[in-house]
Formats: C-alpha cells, structure tokens, sequence
C-alpha cells in the first residue's frame, strides 16, 4: 500500500471523528444525515460490516451486511396483507352460495382461469332462469329434485357461454359435486376441482373421479400462510369495507365423525339426530340452523342482487396491495350475472410499490377480464366501491356500460367524471343497501358463512 493511500485513510478516519463527535452535541435529526453514516454514528443502530477496496487511489466502502433498527421495523407489505388466490376464490364461492334459497343446501361455485388468475363464472344451486321458474314462487322441499339446478351447472354453463376453455380452469365448490354434476366435471375437461366439504350423494363417483388421469382434486383446508394468515373476512355493505381477521368463530369441539373420518353421520342418517356437541366439526354448522329433512318451502334471503354484486366487489379489494383500496365487478343486463371482478393493483409480473404509474384502476382491469372471454358489456352495469376516475370514465363509455353503481362519496374538487358520463349518457347511481343483513362474516378456517 503507498504512502499517499494510508496517509488518505487516516486522515478519512480523523475526519469521520470529528463528524461523530459534532453529531453527539448537535441537535440534528437523523433525516438530515445519510444512511451510512447515521448508520455509523449511532442514529439509527446498526451492524455494519465493510470490505475496503482500493483501486488505484479510491477507497471504496462495501456494504456486506446491514441489520438496522429502521429495517426491523419497517412496515408490513401489502402483498403479505392480502389473501392468498386460493382463499379468495374460495370465500368468492361461499359468498355465492348465500344467495341459494335452497332450504337444504346451499352451495357456491366458483370458476377460474390459470394464472393470471381471472373469473370466469359464479353460480350457486337456484332454480332455471326464466320460462315461469321463480325462486320465490316455487315450493323448494317438493320440486327441488325435478327442477333445481345445481350450482356446478349453472356455472359452467355460464363459462360455455363466454366461449371460455374449461379444461384450462380450476373450479372451486363449497361441497363436492353430486353424482351427475361429477360426470358434467369429467366431460366438460375440467382438470382441477377444490371443493371445501364433502357431500355424501355421489360421493363414490366423485372419488372415482380423482382416480382419472391428469385429475387434480384437493379438498380445501384453511392453511395459515405467508398472506397474513387470513382466517376470516368480514364484510360491511353499510360502509363498504373488509375486515381481515386471524381468528375463528368456528369453536372447538371434540365431537369425532365416522371411523374413516369423512363422513358426517349427523348429515347421513337423514333426520340431523344431535350429536353429543352444537357443532358437526365436518359439515360445519351448527343444530339449530339444520333444517328438518323434507321441510317443505323455501329459505328466506335477504340478500337482493345489488347487494350480492356490491358485496362482490367489496371482497375484490382484499386484493389491492395499493393504500386505497377499490373492487368493481361486472354484471350482464339479462340473466343478471356476475362475469368479472377487478381491483386496483399492478401490471401483471409487476409489484413495484414505488412506482405508482404501474397501477392499474379496478374498473379497468375488470373491463379487461370481462374482454378476455368475448364478454358483451353492452347495456352492462358496473358496481364499483369508490367513484371512478375521468380515464376509468372514457374506458367505461366506449366499453358500451350504460349503468355505473358506486359507493363513496365524489369529490367536488372533481366534475370531469360526473361531466364524462353525462355525456357518454351513462346513468350514475349511488349506492345503497337494501339487505337489513349487511354484516356478511367468511369463516375460511370453519367454512361457513354467516350473514347478519
């Protein structure tokens, strides 16, 4: 090493010196020094190791390991604070089986494409559309059997009518198919199927099912994650928000099923005999709320399809790893169903939080996933949390949407979307909730549902 080189160090070091004793007396906040030397200086406390290299006559510092306060404290992701695609298609499927009025069943299904992960359908068990079929008319306990339409069917049919490739999607139910709905799965080329409960009509086909080649069937379990381990959502149509819960409501119990550890003889036998406990650990639900088998009428739901649309893109904005949080989800004039949901996130493959230009606009993106399966969005209606924004606007106009219904309040320092959709002729509504219901808890861990 010259002369010249350890004389540099040396007086580098006095001078550093003289820089921390400076500091200890000033009245400097530590945003007012660099990293590096709050770092050295006792600021921020840290461990700091440097390899000195000296390349002709510079003295480079390099950082080989950094631990620090401010690093240990440093906030949460949002990416961690959101749940898992698995989670969240499968609360989208619980949330779907409470508009079934079925007095015995309710079941929700939901059908999804690979990654990037994008709705294809919603269903859940009801009666046919139109032809005279009401819902609210029809003695569910007598004509279930002849006339009502399971939630697997009415899914895929849905799917089938945007033209959408089956064999590629996943499909996610609240209770395993029954035995013809097995066989409408085999056919139609679905390869993967993630069902929460069992079922015990049809269940031998079912497990016959899984037995086919490239058939991927996973009974799903609540797994705590590195997604913030997501137990329960909890959704408000009053305000419009999402409550992410840990815990469970589901309580213990020490009540076994059948030796094989699957089947629910409490649901077997066919006339719901109480078990020794409140709760079936298997099926889930508690003694009272099991009706008497062939009770004849229907269930009573207090869920109207506004609120079960808004409440769609309410649970969508669990996914935003954005600070605001806004879900859209679409929905089609005639039936009136679901065929995307969106929230405001980043461009596919990119998550860098600290360029905002990435994000995309939950209308937007549902827009998109909707166009991706040959949706028609003429005459279509869009239910959004927040009020979209002057580019949402034009994007929703030229889409052919006629009807926006959002929540939040608009912001009167901004008129060019109220002044965009007057004259685009599209018809704004504020939403408001109708259900005396608004409170709607998804246990994930018990695998209930609760509206209240």
């Amino acid at each position: 090493m010259l002369a010249s080189e350890l004389w540099y160090m040396e007086m580098l070091g006095k001078r550093r010196l003289k820089e921390k004793r400076m500091l200890k007396t000033s009245s400097i906040k530590p945003k007012h020094v660099s990293r590096n030397t709050s770092a050295i200086f006792g600021f921020v406390k840290t461990e700091m190791k440097f390899l000195i290299d000296i390349p002709g006559n510079e003295v480079i510092f390099k950082e080989l390991e950094y631990k620090g306060k401010a690093e240990q404290n440093k906030k949460k992701d949002k990416q961690d604070e959101r749940p898992s695609y698995r989670d969240f298609f499968m609360a989208m499927a619980f949330l779907s089986s409470t508009r079934s009025k079925d007095i015995k069943y309710q079941i929700g299904v939901c059908l999804v494409t690979p990654a990037p992960h994008r709705l294809v359908a919603l269903g859940y068990n009801g009666m046919p559309d139109g032809r005279g079929f009401k819902d609210d008319k029809m003695d569910w306990g007598s004509v279930q059997s002849e006339y009502n339409c399971h939630a697997e069917v009415n899914t895929m049919i849905a799917g089938y009518r945007r033209e959408a490739d089956l064999s590629a999607c996943t499909l996610y139910v609240t209770l395993s198919p029954c035995h013809d709905c097995s066989k409408l799965v085999a056919q139609s080329g679905i390869k993967n199927v993630v069902f929460a409960q069992y079922f015990h009509n049809g269940r031998d086909m079912f497990e016959t099912l899984g037995r086919l080649p490239d058939m991927n069937i996973t009974r799903y379990e609540y797994m705590e994650s590195g997604y913030g381990n997501i137990a329960k959502m909890t959704i408000d149509l009053k305000d419009l928000s999402i409550k992410l819960d840990e815990s469970s409501t589901i309580p213990q119990t020490k009540w076994k099923p059948e030796e094989d550890g699957n089947r629910c003889p409490m649901c077997l036998s066919g006339g719901y005999q109480k078990p020794d406990k409140d709760v079936c650990p298997l099926c889930n639900k508690s003694v009272p709320e099991i009706p008497e088998q062939n009770t004849k009428g229907r269930r009573d739901v207090d869920f109207p399809l506004d609120d079960y649309f808004m409440s769609l893109a309410v649970l969508a904005t669990c996914r935003s790893v954005i600070s605001k949080r806004v879900g859209a989800c679409l929905v089609y004039k005639e039936p009136r169903r679901a065929i995307s949901v969106g929230y405001n996130g980043y461009i596919d493959g990119l998550s860098d939080g600290k360029k905002t230009e990435y994000v995309c606009c939950a209308e937007f993106n549902a827009i998109v996933s909707a166009y991706r399966y040959h949706a028609d969005l003429t005459s279509a209606t869009l239910y959004t949390t927040g009020v979209p924004c002057s580019r949402c606007a034009t994007k929703i106009i030229q889409s052919g949407i006629k009807t926006v219904v959002h929540g939040g309040e608009e912001n009167p320092m901004e008129q060019e979307p109220r002044e965009v959709f007057y004259w685009g002729k599209v018809a704004t509504l504020k939403y408001e909730c109708q259900t005396k219901k608004p409170i709607i808890e998804i246990d994930l861990r018990g695998l209930v549902v609760d509206q209240r």
